[in-house]
Parts: structure tokens; sequence; C-alpha cells
């Protein structure tokens, strides 16, 4: 089938799209340019998907957070499935989230919603920073997005982690006790984070502390 190729490509471009923006922490004209083919090439492959994808927002105080929310492809009209919100690595974003096919989450017949919390991804470019302080009031907001929505059984929304957002993911369920559970992996929760802030990539340190300019 053509379309088979096509999104492929278009999953391929996206990606790679995103991994240049990887190394550049300041909104530069390239960095946001970059930002736009990424989010276009997504717009392209949802068109081609085959199932149901959509781009929403998170509320989160008085901004919002991006994120992606997906139907597993045998959903049916009037079902009510369980939800996994997923928070990616320090560097991950959330297209990668989901993957194009065979996903171990819509698989398993739960819908996904992907979220770029603040000082990841996308949130980064809407200068949303990264703030212990309030991270965890993310929480609330997505699962009540989650719950609100008509295709999701608000008893069965949980939360997941990989990577540093097994640390998010983590603040997330401690500061939103609905969530059903939490599972995570990958872990990153060395105290004072050391491994990760003095020995690893400086990308992810300078995006866990990036403030406005």
């Amino acid at each position: 089938m053509i379309l088979q190729p096509v999104r492929a490509f278009l999953q391929l471009a996206f990606i790679l799209y995103g991994g240049a923006q990887w190394s550049i922490e300041a909104n530069t004209p390239l960095n946001l340019d970059l930002n736009q083919k990424k989010t276009d090439c997504y717009a392209k492959f949802i068109q081609l998907a085959g199932r149901h994808i959509e781009r929403i927002d998170v509320p989160f105080e008085d901004r919002s957070v991006p994120a992606i929310f997906s139907l597993p492809p045998t959903y049916k009209h009037g079902d009510q499935v369980p939800c996994v919100a997923i928070i990616s690595g320090m560097d991950g974003w959330k297209e990668l989230s989901v993957a194009m096919d065979g996903d171990k989450w819509l698989q398993r017949g739960f819908a996904v919603l992907a979220i770029n919390g603040p000082g990841q991804g996308e949130a980064l470019i809407r200068e949303v920073w990264y703030d212990p302080d309030t991270y965890g009031k993310l929480g609330s907001s997505a699962f009540d997005l989650a719950a609100a929505r008509p295709e999701i059984d608000p008893s069965r929304i949980v939360v997941h982690g990989l990577s540093f957002g097994s640390y998010w993911a983590t603040t997330l369920a401690a500061a939103e006790p609905r969530f059903l559970t939490c599972g995570v992996a990958m872990t990153c929760f060395e105290a004072g984070g050391f491994s990760l802030f003095e020995t690893a990539s400086p990308t992810f340190k300078l995006r866990f502390i990036a403030v406005p300019a």
C-alpha cells in the first residue's frame, strides 16, 4: 500500500527535525524553523495514520503545554478505554512517545496522552520553563483533560515516565492521587542528579535550568 512508505518517510522526517533541535538550547530562528518543520511533518503524518491522533494543549497555570492524544486503532465509537499519560526523557519529545505501528500501549487498547512537560520539547519553544515548585500541577491538569474526554474511562487513567520522565511522572502521580497507578522505566532518581547533569550530555542540564533571557 502506497501510504505505508509515505507514513514512514514522514515519521523519519519529524524524528530527524526533532533530533536537529537537540543541541540548540535557545529559541533561535533555526530552532523555531526546525520545530515548525517537525510539526508540519507530524500534521501530514496524522492525516495518513489510519487511527485517531490529535494535537491538544494541557492547561498549566496561566499557559499550556503541548500534547498529542492517540486512540487505539481498534477503538469503536462509544467505547471508554483506559488512558496512559506519558512523559518522555529530558531530551525527548512527544512525537517519539507513540510508535507508528505496533505501539505497545495502543495495541493493548490504551489511549495515549503524550505530553511535553514544562522545560521539555515544544514546551521550551513556548518558553514554559521547568519549576520544581509548580510541576506537580500538571498532573491534575492532565488528569482532568483525559477524564473529560468521552473516549476515556476516568477510573483507568495511569501515568508513565521514561528516563528523566520517570522523575517527572512520579512528581505528577504524587501531586494527583486520582491516577490509578504510576509506572516508570530507566529511572533517574539519583539525589542531586550528579550523573545526569555533570557526566552526560550538557543539553540535559541546559534544558533543566532554562529560564527567560
